[in-house]
């Protein structure tokens, strides 16, 4: 993953739209997710242990 920087220019004096602009732009970046993932090492084996849960929780739904 590149390095992507998020820049909003300030118009106006107007800082609460250049906010919200900053919010959503961040968001779509996806860095606060990405910042959530690295909180924390999980082993390979342990997410491919969630892996098989989430599918066997989905298919189990799908059933009823």
């Amino acid at each position: 993953m590149g390095v992507s920087i998020v820049r909003v220019v300030v118009r106006d004096g107007n800082i609460q739209k250049a906010l919200q602009v900053y919010k959503r732009k961040v968001e779509k970046s996806g860095h606060i997710e990405e910042l959530k993932r690295r909180r924390e090492y999980n082993k390979p084996s342990v997410l491919k242990h969630k892996q098989d849960q989430d599918i066997k929780f989905k298919r189990r739904r799908e059933r009823e």
